[in-house]
């Protein structure tokens, strides 16, 4: 099947692959590294070594890929089936009109479902999905429309593209500690009880201290072990929380120029 489209009641299995119009993206069965296990993913199709982009069951791999097949069903919804009938991962998408939904691998690397007499409306797309790529035209953030937070997460390791520890995404400072202290206390069993109280600002708190510009504010390195722990209280930075300012004098630059070196990046104020 080398068409970029398939049709309701069409399938893919095997060594099977659809390629988008212009040969850019390849998408079927693809096994990672050393692994015995398979997964439906995209790729770049003429860039060597395979540069996976996107996996679809990255939670759920299959091992035999003669018996497993990712169809798409008459109501609009792609399934990827083991032994012909058992599913393991889905788009859960619906149509409102039966033998109406093609699927369709874009240039840009995005997989869509949509209706065949109107392409223009998305049904179901992988952008909307991301997991360790971030493709040119795909979005980070909050999708409003499914309540969905689109974010990217690393693999576990070149052999296992399931999610691992810290994802990135597009949201509010709050949002991102209460993910990062979720992510953390999965896989840390030390001072997570602090970490939940005292959130990711406590360790920012820290990180500030240690940039100081004075080296006597500066704490030293057991004194900073002991601060991460959670033990005392923290004293407060010389400078203010958010800057830590060098002189002008200490800087080689153009005299034409006022610079300051905010937390050991260099601004330069241009008259």
């Amino acid at each position: 099947m080398a068409s970029h489209v398939f049709s309701a009641g069409q399938s893919l299995s095997g060594n099977q692959t659809i390629t988008s119009p212009s040969g850019i993206f390849e998408l079927g069965f693809f096994t990672p590294g050393n692994s015995q296990n398979y997964y439906i993913g995209i790729w770049y199709k003429k860039l060597p070594p395979k540069t996976v982009v996107w996996v679809a069951n990255r939670n759920q791999p299959v091992s035999d890929t003669s018996s497993s097949t990712l169809q798409l069903f008459q109501n609009g919804n792609l399934t990827l089936l083991v032994q012909f009938k058992t599913e393991i991962w889905s788009t859960h998408s619906m149509s409102t009109v039966s033998h109406s939904t093609v699927a369709m691998l874009l240039d840009n690397g995005n997989f869509v479902i949509t209706y065949a007499f109107n392409s223009s409306v998305v049904i179901w797309q992988s952008f909307d999905h991301p997991t360790n790529t971030w493709l040119p035209g795909g979005k980070l953030g909050h999708n409003r429309l499914t309540k969905e937070k689109l974010s990217l997460t690393p693999w576990r390791n070149p052999q296992n593209p399931a999610p691992g520890l810290f994802p990135i995404w597009a949201g509010t400072l709050k949002d991102g500690q209460e993910i990062a202290v979720k992510r953390l206390s999965k896989h840390s069993r030390q001072g997570l009880n602090e970490l939940k109280n005292k959130g990711i600002l406590y360790l920012h708190h820290v990180g500030l201290l240690g940039v100081q510009h004075n080296p006597a504010d500066r704490p030293s390195m057991p004194v900073a072990v002991v601060m991460l722990s959670g033990e005392g209280s923290l004293p407060q930075p010389q400078k203010p929380g958010f800057y830590s300012e060098r002189d002008l004098n200490e800087l080689e630059v153009d005299p034409s120029s006022k610079a300051f070196l905010a937390n050991a990046v260099t601004v330069l104020l241009h008259y």
